[in-house]
């Protein structure tokens, strides 16, 4: 790569495996660091109808070059579209998004899409908690599940023109600790 060349995304993730890699090493720490070979386009778009979400350009990207990977950061398992390493990070995302429709109905939220959609449009979604941001936790595209009850989806209120969307990390408290551009 040349100097001021925006590195590619197998680079990046390349580049963020060795490097954990290095570090858990080097401080004498046990992972489980995986990167699962490559999908094909077929199987990305049969996971995306089967469990009704879509992924940005760069996901679909990233799944094609690696399938998922266990220990991303030491903590997420981000996922892929088969084989048997995913099944429990699946279990997860669909129990936290049946929690949030238990808790959402509980509250007397109404589950008609057209209720669901007309509420996260009226958000700031800039709030700190998914319910000041006004998200729907259910319709999000989790892809990633870690440690204690944490999470990474796609908010598709922030798709740009490209498809790309803001990831957000989601605590087990439904605090929202960080926003990213992109998954890139």
């Amino acid at each position: 790569m040349t100097s001021g060349t925006k590195p590619g995304l197998k680079e990046l993730v390349d580049d963020i495996h060795s490097t954990f890699c290095e570090i858990s090493k080097h401080m004498g720490i046990e992972a489980e660091l995986k990167l699962l070979p490559g999908t094909t386009e077929s199987a990305i778009s049969k996971f995306e109808k089967d469990r009704n979400v879509q992924f940005p350009p760069s996901y679909r990207e990233f799944l094609k070059l690696y399938n998922g990977w266990i220990g991303f950061l030491g903590m997420y398992t981000l996922i892929g579209v088969s084989g048997p390493d995913f099944q429990e990070a699946l279990n997860a995302i669909d129990l936290i998004k049946a929690e949030f429709a238990r808790c959402w109905a509980a509250n007397r939220h109404s589950t008609d899409p057209k209720y669901i959609a007309d509420y996260e449009a009226s958000g700031p979604s800039t709030g700190a908690t998914l319910a000041e941001a006004q998200i729907y936790l259910p319709t999000k595209t989790i892809f990633g599940v870690g440690y204690g009850g944490h999470f990474l989806f796609f908010d598709e209120r922030t798709r740009t023109p490209t498809g790309e969307m803001e990831v957000i990390h989601l605590a087990p408290d439904w605090e929202l600790r960080a926003r990213y551009d992109s998954f890139e």
